[in-house]
């Protein structure tokens, strides 16, 4: 009986530690996810700060009815104007690649905001 228990033990013991090692890996690849907020007097936040070779998704919202606000554009990262829908969260995939400053704009280039790529 108690070496049935120990194998058991062993057993359960692997499982739990092999899928703590498989859970721990697949976070690692999630890339992080940063709200960004469009208002009437610019993005919140306006500087975002990456490493490079960092892949995020930001998802950014318009809060106001101001048609400043209603496009965004991320031309650095080749992402065309995309209308921003007002009270409804759009995704982007921002792949740090290279090291700088880029800007990213409304489609007015009214309100801006940056995204500061540093080395590793």
């Amino acid at each position: 009986m108690k070496i049935i228990n120990l194998y058991l033990g062993l057993i359960l013991g692997s499982l739990f530690l092999t899928g703590g090692v498989f859970l721990h890996n697949n976070h690692i690849d999630e890339p992080r996810i940063i709200q960004v907020t469009a208002l009437a007097n610019g993005y919140d936040p306006a500087k975002i700060t990456l490493k490079k070779g960092e892949t995020v998704k930001l998802v950014v919202t318009r809060k106001t009815d101001s048609m400043c606000a209603a496009k965004i554009k991320f031309p650095d990262f080749g992402i065309p104007t995309t209308d921003l829908p007002k009270d409804k969260p759009v995704t982007f995939t921002i792949k740090a690649d290279k090291k700088g400053t880029f800007k990213f704009t409304c489609g007015m280039n009214m309100l801006k905001g940056t995204i500061v790529v540093s080395e590793k």
